[in-house]
């Protein structure tokens, strides 16, 4: 790791009524001519790109996209179309499909934006990025989704997203919880926000992180959040259930030709995480991690910095 600052430039990508809110976070400087890898990364549900650079009094260490920086690689977090701070919040009428078309012409944005040296004020001309898709959670099961149908990535990181078939209800059975009612849990009936959060902790958050750490994400409550931390968003899309299907991207990730890196917390949401890599039928090249100290919400865990490690590792060699 280098000692070198971490700047974080705000983004507005696409137009119109697909108007996706973004972060690059990146080196304060580069040497001439370097083409750092660059991890367009987009986060779960009730999640926004602040999950990405994570900051909590009295902690250190919870920033990924500053722990890749300063691994000299570029970063760009963004939310969802009816996430954060994204158009169409609130927006009912919202399908997979449409979400899925604006994060890809995003990325195609910031491949153009990269190339012609517009991504951000002082960032050179990049003339053939690498550009790798990062999603965590459902934006895993979109990464997959974009990748398998708009092959707009050189690679491609699923963090905690089955392609086989993922489940709160194989995260709790994972953390060895009794699974009991999970009916309304990602809507506002059956469960109270605060029965939501508690059921779905146990394969969330494991016990390396700490209470305080916990409070602050879910204090709100979450799934059904009522109050957000800077990393969450109010408005997840209201096709969670449609993500946790068995199959649910069945054909785009037999589709996909790109190198893979598949990462699982040894508390996740797939009932047989070593199952996954068969998903990807197409692909040459895939790396699955299990990661110790870790549920399913990576970032917050003890084991944050050694999946990170991995992922710089796996960019590396890709880039060689």
């Amino acid at each position: 790791m280098s000692n070198t600052a971490m700047r974080s430039v705000p983004l507005t990508l696409g137009s119109g009524n697909a108007v996706l809110a973004a972060t690059a976070w990146l080196p304060d400087s580069l040497p001439q001519d370097a083409c750092p890898p660059v991890f367009v990364a987009f986060p779960g549900g009730g999640y926004a790109r602040g999950y990405f650079d994570l900051n909590f009094a009295g902690h250190s260490g919870y920033s990924q996209a500053e722990h890749h920086v300063a691994a000299g690689a570029i970063v760009v977090g963004c939310d969802h179309l009816g996430v954060g701070q994204s158009s169409r919040v609130d927006d009912p009428t919202l399908t997979v499909d449409e979400i899925v078309a604006a994060d890809a012409a995003a990325v195609v944005e910031v491949r153009q934006r990269l190339c012609n040296g517009t991504l951000v004020k002082g960032l050179d001309p990049i003339a053939d990025p690498l550009l790798i898709g990062m999603g965590q959670s459902m934006g895993g099961c979109f990464s997959i989704l974009m990748q398998g149908r708009f092959a707009v990535f050189e690679a491609l990181a699923v963090l905690g997203y089955s392609a086989v078939h993922s489940s709160v209800a194989f995260g709790l059975q994972n953390a060895g919880v009794e699974v009991g009612e999970l009916a309304g849990l990602f809507q506002d009936t059956s469960l109270t926000r605060a029965e939501a959060s508690a059921t779905v902790r146990p394969a969330f958050f494991d016990g390396s992180v700490p209470e305080d750490i916990v409070a602050a994400d879910l204090g709100g409550g979450y799934p059904l959040r009522r109050t957000i931390p800077a990393w969450g968003s109010l408005t997840p899309p209201g096709i969670g259930n449609l993500l946790i299907q068995p199959g649910a991207v069945a054909p785009e990730a037999a589709a996909i030709t790109c190198p893979v890196f598949i990462a699982f917390g040894d508390i996740d949401l797939a009932q047989e995480p070593r199952r996954d890599p068969a998903a990807y039928a197409a692909c040459r090249d895939i790396e699955l991690m299990i990661v110790p100290d870790c549920a399913h919400m990576h970032n917050f865990a003890k084991g944050r910095a050694l999946l990170w490690d991995r992922l710089i590792h796996w960019a590396s060699r890709l880039g060689a």
